[in-house]
């Protein structure tokens, strides 16, 4: 399940937001075992016992220790019976995957400032040698926009020279 943890959303379901949730009521989890520490704190908030959120659970009690003190070892549709019976929902979304590596782009502060265009298409290359890793379909997009910066410098390069000759 841990794979799974590092893609869940908590949330209440209910107007109440959990102390740990962020502004939107959700929490990341990073570890499956954070479930544990959720199902804690809204049963603490809530008033109710273990063996009371057990029974509106209808698992055994002994799951819910289990669960609480972090084990790992427990079937999702007993998390699932667990978390509504708090009123939580567990929404999953795709994994962040992990940040491709920062691309340096030229400031217009910089030499190429007197050339911004030159400056996009070497920022451009930069993010197109990185996306791979970011996003395999983004290859293609990027090649795509650097030949249409290419195809402006050149065109804005041969006004230049009309414009000098004239």
């Amino acid at each position: 399940m841990s794979s799974l943890c590092e893609i869940a959303l908590v949330r209440y379901r209910g107007s109440r937001r959990p102390t740990a949730a962020a502004a939107g009521g959700t929490v990341r989890l990073r570890q499956d075992s954070e479930i544990g520490q959720i199902v804690r704190t809204r049963r603490i908030e809530l008033g109710i016992t273990q063996s009371e959120l057990a029974e509106r659970a209808q698992v055994g009690r002994h799951l819910i220790v289990r669960l609480e003190a972090g084990g790992t070892e427990i079937a999702l549709s007993k998390v699932f019976a667990v978390m509504g019976a708090l009123d939580l929902a567990l929404d999953l979304v795709p994994a962040r995957r992990s940040a491709a590596p920062a691309v340096e782009v030229p400031s217009f502060d910089a030499p190429s400032a007197e050339d911004p265009l030159r400056a996009i298409r070497i920022a451009l290359e930069r993010v197109a040698s990185t996306a791979p890793q970011a996003d395999p379909g983004a290859t293609a997009r990027m090649s795509e926009a650097l030949q249409l910066v290419q195809r402006a410098a050149t065109r804005i390069e041969s006004e230049r020279k009309r414009a000098s000759d004239h």
